[in-house]
């Protein structure tokens, strides 16, 4: 990464701890200019959820329509911290997709993608009286293509999730799945 692009970077992570008329409308355009670093992209869509909470839904439904996929994962991270249930299809999908590989290129994240796809679809489950189950079922069928973070993870927030369990299928408390992920997702960025 070139300095001029890192100092960009920068600044548009720091816009998400910042207040003012103006920053939330420049970060909304940043978000979804497919001339701008990937990099770049996921700072304005993270420190857009930081800076306007739900307001950025839609402009993060948005987001997981880029071809990138560092977008994608930023724009389901900050769905699960301050999203509406508008992207509820397309995280599921992404859900899908990123459990349908052969094999998942990532190194062991603590948070990882999977994680932040459910906390998100898990919080809003009272839409729909089958959310529940879809996910569920989901993540029982790929069970095997899950890390140990990621199991344990399920162990803690969605016990239902894992296939071997014996746990009521209750779903998960939206409240608690919401704090996870802000404290993983609105952290100040200096």
């Amino acid at each position: 990464m070139s300095r001029a692009d890192h100092d960009r970077l920068v600044l548009v992570a720091a816009l998400g701890d910042c207040n003012g008329p103006l920053g939330a409308a420049l970060l909304d355009e940043i978000a979804n200019q497919i001339v701008e670093s990937s990099s770049v992209r996921c700072a304005a869509v993270i420190a857009l959820a930081k800076r306007v909470g739900i307001r950025a839904s839609e402009t993060l439904a948005r987001a997981l329509e880029s071809r990138s996929g560092e977008v994608k994962d930023c724009a389901v991270a900050s769905l699960a911290a301050v999203g509406d249930d508008r992207a509820w299809e397309p995280v599921l999908q992404r859900l899908r997709t990123i459990l349908g590989r052969k094999t998942r290129d990532y190194v062991a994240l603590d948070p990882t993608d999977v994680e932040f796809c459910v906390a998100y679809l898990g919080r809003h489950l009272e839409r729909a009286i089958d959310r529940h189950d879809r996910v569920v079922s989901v993540i029982h069928r790929r069970w095997d293509r899950l890390d140990v973070i990621e199991w344990r993870w399920f162990h803690s927030y969605w016990p239902a999730c894992d296939p071997t369990s014996r746990a009521p299928a209750v779903a998960p408390a939206p409240e608690r799945l919401q704090n996870w992920a802000q404290g993983r997702v609105l952290v100040p960025s200096f």
